[in-house]
């Protein structure tokens, strides 16, 4: 690649990072960009250039120090939070209830806290892996990227896991990482358990299996699209992250400019044509809007929270 493709391609990375709001990645390139251009003896409109990039840089730094000067997700009181745990725990044994609500702890931001319960639960060998694909999601919603595959790593040089799991559990990681465009590899730090050469344990449906969903065995869904029968996007597939999913259940964040599309998606919304993304499959089905709330705390503030019910791949 010469050098003012290498150029070119590091300002389009640059603008399709902010436009995402990845915004400490979108000025990494600008300023890759500007240092790159400054090498060059001679190129046009060097100077107007340089002048358009700096105005962008500034703009995202400006963001990113507005965010580092606004108020973090407010933690509630212990109180609050073991109320909103209990209240949301549906399921009927304490094992699975006690997952239930570390994840709503998580849908409410209190992402401290629903680590800890999520790393408490780890000791449970039943829900172990569940547990600690919270706690990678967790690290995922905080933009703790490096903190979560040094947790990760920890967990590799540990004995908890067997190799399977492991493996499983970097795939997931690595493809939540690579599906937002995060620019960071997982590994495992023992290689000890790099001997496992077995096949990795789907632990959910095969995809072509079509059957109604039971709640145990949903595969790991990072991602979501969802074809739109009306409203502005009608007739296009619409793709969103899932942040947390609890059983046949996976929970949206949808940013507050996507709102005319959030209205178009109302609790009780059938969704005939989805198409469901994980780290080893790509399968469709159907589901329902069971939860669409607006978040008015914390960063995430005007933006939508969505929950919807798997009810058949």
């Amino acid at each position: 690649m010469d050098l003012a493709q290498k150029i070119k391609r590091l300002l389009h990375e640059a603008d399709l990072y902010r436009s995402q709001g990845l915004l400490n990645e979108s000025l990494e390139r600008y300023t890759a960009a500007t240092e790159l251009i400054r090498k060059v003896g001679r190129i046009k409109n060097k100077e107007s250039i340089l002048r358009g990039i700096a105005k962008k840089a500034r703009a995202v730094k400006q963001k990113l120090d507005a965010f580092e000067q606004a108020p973090k997700t407010p933690e509630m009181s212990k109180e609050i939070q073991d109320l909103i745990k209990d209240k949301f725990s549906f399921a009927p044994d304490d094992t699975a209830g006690a997952l239930e609500g570390a994840i709503a702890l998580a849908k409410f931001g209190q992402f401290e806290r629903a680590l800890d319960e999520f790393r408490n639960l780890l000791n449970l060998p039943e829900i172990r892996i569940p547990a600690a694909k919270n706690v990678i999601r967790c690290h995922i919603s905080l933009e703790a990227y490096d903190e979560g595959i040094e947790e990760f790593q920890s967990w590799s040089a540990g004995g908890d896991f067997e190799p399977a799991q492991l493996e499983n559990l970097r795939i997931f990681f690595q493809g939540i990482l690579d599906k937002r465009g995060i620019d960071r590899t997982v590994t495992m730090v023992d290689a000890a358990t790099m001997d496992f050469d077995g096949e990795i344990e789907m632990m959910g449906l095969d995809p072509g299996d079509a059957s109604e969903i039971d709640e145990d065995e949903l595969l790991d869904i990072s991602s979501i699209g969802i074809f739109m029968d009306d409203g502005p996007q009608q007739g296009e597939l619409v793709e969103f992250d899932v942040s947390f999913q609890s059983g046949n259940e996976v929970s949206l964040l949808v940013q507050n400019r996507d709102r005319a599309l959030v209205q178009h998606l109302s609790v009780g919304t059938k969704l005939s044509s989805i198409e469901f993304y994980s780290p080893f499959a790509m399968f469709k089905g159907s589901g329902v809007i069971t939860s669409n709330t607006k978040i008015s705390t914390g960063p995430k503030r005007g933006d939508y929270s969505l929950d919807i019910k798997v009810t058949s791949t």
